[in-house]
Order: C-alpha cells, then structure tokens, then sequence
C-alpha cells in the first residue's frame, strides 16, 4: 500500500491549469484540513500520509510544490530524512518545498537553506489564507 490517494494519470506540470501540491502530513485531520482548504482556494492536492510514500506519489504526480511535515512517528521516515532524499534526486532538486511542522519554531534554518526550503511555518496553522499566498508566492512562474 502505497498511503497516497491514488490518482488518474497527471498532466505534467507545464500543461496543467490549476498548480498540484503534495502534501506530506501523517496527521490525518491536519491532513484532510489542509486538502480541503487547498482545494477551495483552487490548488490541486495530493495528500501522503507518511515520508517513505513521498517520493513515489512526487515521481507519479509532478507535483509544483511540497508542504512537507517533519515529525511522523507513524512513519518508517522523518520529513527531513525525505527531503534530503528528495534532493538527492536530480529532477528534484529545485522542487519548492514549505515545511509546516509543530516543530516550526526550532528548525535549523541554515539546514533548511541548504536544502532548499523556501519557507518554514509553525502548525497549528490557523491562517490558512497566509498558507494559500506563501503557497502561491512559491511556485514556479508558470504556476503561480
């Protein structure tokens, strides 16, 4: 079992009219509040619920951007341990990434710089209007 929501075949990302974001978040609440609220503000999502599924549901989707959670106890694999793999990956390496963890405020931001996170933000999120605009203010030019 893969913990992806499975999808039909995804446009790549340059023919797509609306930008894709992966969300990787074991918590299921935060998970679907996140969806949902990505969704209604006109983003498409693919929601992960653990770190060792991320990669596969980036290869199969294309995703614009990431919101990666750090922390999942659940998982085999932590957020950062996912995001060094990420960009370890040639075709990954500039994928914007945003981490949205409850570890937010005690992020090593000189190891988020070099693995290139554009922006670190602390859960609980509950301005999720600021998440849609850091969200939009990172995506790739043609998706933004």
């Amino acid at each position: 079992m893969c913990g992806c929501a499975q999808t039909p075949h995804r446009e790549e990302s340059a023919t797509r009219t609306r930008p894709l974001i992966l969300i990787v978040e074991d918590d299921q609440v935060v998970r679907d509040l996140l969806s949902g609220s990505l969704q209604e503000a006109g983003l498409d999502v693919v929601p992960v619920e653990m770190a060792q599924y991320a990669l596969a549901a980036v290869e199969a989707n294309h995703p614009d951007l990431i919101v990666l959670d750090l922390g999942m106890p659940r998982g085999t694999m932590q957020g950062m341990d996912f995001l060094a793999l990420l960009r370890d990956t040639e075709q990954w390496k500039s994928l914007p990434v945003l981490i949205l963890s409850g570890w937010g405020d005690i992020v090593n931001r000189d190891v988020t710089a070099r693995l290139g996170v554009g922006a670190v933000l602390s859960k609980p999120m509950a301005d999720i209007p600021s998440l849609v605009r850091t969200i939009r203010a990172h995506l790739p030019p043609s998706q933004g």
